[in-house]
């Protein structure tokens, strides 16, 4: 039987801050994007599995920053969707299902 295993990468959050100004154009218009690595089986995602991973970049001129003060604060308030967690959710229910049914009859 093949198993169709392995690991994708979910783009979970975008955001525009303009609190920070880019040193090569002068501008004030950087786009923000969080990104979290998923374990999947079937595409099916099962569970996240690495840390949360954030670009920055500057609208204007194009140019990837490293703010470590400003990723920090985007890996903190970006949550992980659920849709990520499908696979284990499902496979929880199954496996209580026939309990469940147990129980009422």
């Amino acid at each position: 039987m093949i198993l169709l295993r392995g690991k994708l990468t979910a783009h979970i959050h975008n955001a525009t801050n303009h609190d920070h100004v880019c040193e090569n154009c002068g501008d004030a218009d950087l786009d923000v994007n969080v990104f979290r690595e998923y374990t999947h089986l079937f595409f099916l995602p099962l569970f996240p599995s690495s840390y949360k991973d954030v670009k920055i970049q500057c609208n204007t001129c194009g140019e990837k920053k490293f703010i470590g003060h400003l990723q920090q604060q985007y890996e903190k308030s970006t949550r992980t969707p659920l849709y990520l967690y499908t696979g284990l959710i499902l496979a929880i229910s199954l496996i209580s299902l026939p309990f469940i049914i147990a129980l009422f009859q």
